[in-house]
């Protein structure tokens, strides 16, 4: 798999687009964390979104992986603060069960995808890749 490079701020260097999990549970993050070790793209795992977001720079780009779950200030809030500060982080959302209702209340707030149980490391690698190669501005599966 490629790299995705875009330009920082200053647009004098390169950003390489990152792989960032958000995951309360310590199982979840290793199991993830594995999971996004095969990709070509550097990753880190975070507690919550608290301890996520100042680690990431002006200009940040790629991939955030988060539960549906997320204790305060939830993933809505995490999707939202990203939306506003990264336009160029896209957020992946683990769902909990197939809802519909809740998977389109979360890609009405700007996640990309909205994945449920039973989840394969094929499928999270899968767009996970896509979301790195793909312009901010597409969803998976758009023409």
């Amino acid at each position: 798999a490629s790299v995705a490079f875009r330009f920082s701020a200053t647009g004098s260097r390169p950003m390489p687009a990152t792989i960032s999990i958000v995951h309360p549970s310590d199982d979840e993050r290793r199991t993830l964390a594995e999971c996004m070790a095969r990709e070509a793209a550097p990753f880190a795992a975070y507690a919550s979104a608290d301890a996520l977001f100042p680690t990431l720079a002006p200009g940040a780009c790629g991939c955030v992986i988060a539960p549906s779950d997320l204790p305060d200030p939830g993933t809505l809030s995490l999707i939202q603060t990203l939306r506003a500060r990264h336009p160029a982080l896209r957020v992946v959302v683990l769902g909990r069960d197939a809802d519909l209702a809740t998977a389109v209340t979360f890609v009405r707030a700007g996640a990309v995808d909205y994945l449920v149980p039973p989840l394969s490391a094929r499928r999270l690698q899968s767009i996970v890749r896509w979301t790195l190669a793909s312009p901010p501005t597409t969803r998976p599966g758009a023409r």
